[in-house]
């Protein structure tokens, strides 16, 4: 997973840039380990370099969290109150977005002087796993500024199995996921000592033709 960071808090700055992580082979067969060894379906096979024009809304687009200016005093943050009416649970049909991307966008308002870097910022849901909703499922920035800065990450939404610092999802590794049933309690959290931290946060959901 790649991600891209930029001073400006414009979402169309032509100074980003992503790589986009697909991958085909799907987390059924992840290993708890975190292995990405040639050959894991755990690691994402390509990576297509992308340029700005990404990190805009498309026709198609389906937002699923716009959170407003939030400040963590601790890891955790519920996102519920934030989650866009009418997002979908089921993401196979109509639209099948499980082939499709994910686009984290963070904008890091403020970080306490002194904070050792990096912090991991990471948006956790349960998904549905075997008609139940244990473990978490994890896409996440590092940020790795003291300074305000935007993140932004897009990659495959099968490819959101690990955290950039290697971590695997916990439970969710070596369990089929109920794709009808892809997420609950999403939220913030923050792996890290740099509270308080105030981010604003926006997560896009983007099916693919």
């Amino acid at each position: 997973m790649s991600l891209s960071r930029t001073p400006a808090r414009n979402l169309t700055s032509p100074l980003v840039a992503v790589a986009v992580l697909a991958s085909s082979t799907g987390l059924a067969a992840c290993s708890s380990s975190g292995s990405t060894h040639s050959g894991d379906p755990c690691k994402s096979d390509r990576a297509i370099s992308q340029d700005a024009d990404q990190l805009v809304d498309r026709p198609g687009d389906i937002v699923w969290v716009e959170t407003p200016e939030i400040t963590h005093d601790q890891d955790y943050f519920a996102y519920e109150p934030f989650v866009q009416p009418g997002t979908p649970t089921d993401w196979t049909s109509p639209d099948d977005l499980t082939e499709g991307l994910i686009w984290l966008h963070v904008e890091v308002l403020s970080i306490p002087p002194g904070t050792s870097l990096p912090v991991y910022y990471t948006v956790t849901w349960q998904p549905g796993i075997d008609g139940e909703t244990t473990g978490f499922l994890r896409a996440a920035i590092a940020i790795d500024s003291l300074e305000p800065a935007t993140y932004d990450v897009l990659t495959d939404v099968r490819a959101i199995e690990f955290s950039p610092d290697g971590s695997c999802c916990q439970q969710v590794c070596d369990k089929p996921w109920a794709w009808q049933n892809a997420w609950s309690s999403v939220a913030g959290d923050v792996v890290g000592d740099a509270f308080p931290l105030t981010v604003k946060t926006r997560i896009v959901l983007r099916p693919l033709p």
